[in-house]
Parts: C-alpha cells; sequence; structure tokens
C-alpha cells in the first residue's frame, strides 16, 4: 500500500481466507481499493453496508466520506465529518476530513482553520502535515513557502514515502527560484 502497488495489495487481500475476507479491516481496505481504482459509488456503497454493522467505527466513516467528497458530494462529506467531530471531538480524524473537503471544495482558509484544529490534536499525522504545507501555498504569498516545505520535510521525516509530498517537491512546488540554481 505504502508503495502504491494496489494490484498487489488486492491480490494479497484476494488470497486470504474466506472466514479472513468478512473481517472489518479486510473489507475496508476492499473499499479503500475502489476508491485508489476510482469506483467511487462502489466504495460509497460498500462503506455504508460495513456501517450498517459497525456504525460507530471512525476509519469505515472515513472510507465513506472520502468516497463521498470525491463524488463532490460536499455537503454529505461534511456532514459525516461533522458527525465524527461532533461524537469524537478529541479524535483528530473528523478535523481531517473536514479539511480535506473543504480543500476539495475550492475553501483554502476554511480548509487550514480546521486542519489547525486537527493538529493540536494529531500533529504527527503526515498528511495533515502535507495539507497544512498546501495550505500556506494556497496563500500565495512567496515569503512563506520555507513554511510550506517545512510542513512537507515533516511529513516525509514522519512517511518517507509520503507521496504528495514527493509529487510536490518533485514537481517544482518547493522554496526555491532561479537564483538558487545558478551555480
Amino acid at each position: 500500500w505504502i508503495n502504491i502497488d494496489f494490484k498487489t495489495a488486492e491480490q494479497e487481500l484476494d488470497r486470504l481466507k474466506k472466514s479472513a475476507q468478512g473481517d472489518l479491516k479486510v473489507q475496508r481496505a476492499f473499499a479503500l481499493l475502489k476508491i485508489e481504482a476510482w469506483e467511487l459509488e462502489t466504495a460509497e456503497n460498500m462503506s455504508r453496508e460495513l456501517l450498517k454493522k459497525n456504525p460507530n467505527d471512525i476509519e469505515t466513516s472515513l472510507v465513506l466520506g472520502r468516497a463521498l467528497m470525491l463524488q463532490k458530494k460536499y455537503p454529505d462529506a461534511l456532514a459525516l465529518a461533522n458527525d465524527l467531530i461532533s461524537k469524537n471531538p478529541k479524535d483528530a480524524a473528523g478535523y481531517f476530513l473536514k479539511a480535506d473537503v473543504f480543500f476539495w471544495d475550492q475553501k483554502p482558509k476554511e480548509a487550514e482553520e480546521v486542519l489547525k484544529e486537527g493538529l493540536k490534536l494529531n500533529p504527527l499525522n503526515a498528511d495533515a502535515r502535507f495539507y497544512y504545507g498546501y495550505a500556506i501555498w494556497r496563500r500565495i504569498d512567496a515569503t512563506q513557502l520555507n513554511d510550506m516545505v517545512a510542513q512537507w520535510e515533516i511529513a516525509l521525516a514522519l512517511n518517507p514515502l509520503h507521496f504528495q509530498s514527493h509529487w510536490h517537491l518533485g514537481n517544482g512546488h518547493t522554496n526555491l527560484t532561479y537564483a538558487d540554481y545558478v551555480d
């Protein structure tokens, strides 16, 4: 999964015994793979079925929230995030989902505010650190690019294979300018 080899991940899940394939974590992993395959409605339906049996499972709610968000069902995803926050105010997961929804819905200022709340609860989340750096970048203020990169460096320290940090840095979203490359 960390190496973005989703086909192998799916094959490994398929190899499990039938009894193990009914496990909540395994079923949730299958739903996540549907998201990666961009089979978003299937992932949504799978998550909803899992939540019928396990209504308080935060991880499955996050999978559902991601499936909703990627289908641009922003009000539904936002309602789910708010529900998670109200039921689990000391858990950063709902805040991070809400921030993600705001980013996708082109509301970076709102995303940053919610992200800060989540980071107070869980400062060692690589995705959240990436998104906080992304929020800084979205301010469109070149004087803050060092702060952006600092957040992405934290994300990479937490997860050296963090895909989004590598992608953005590798595609030139850095604090460097042409003057830094003169030599």
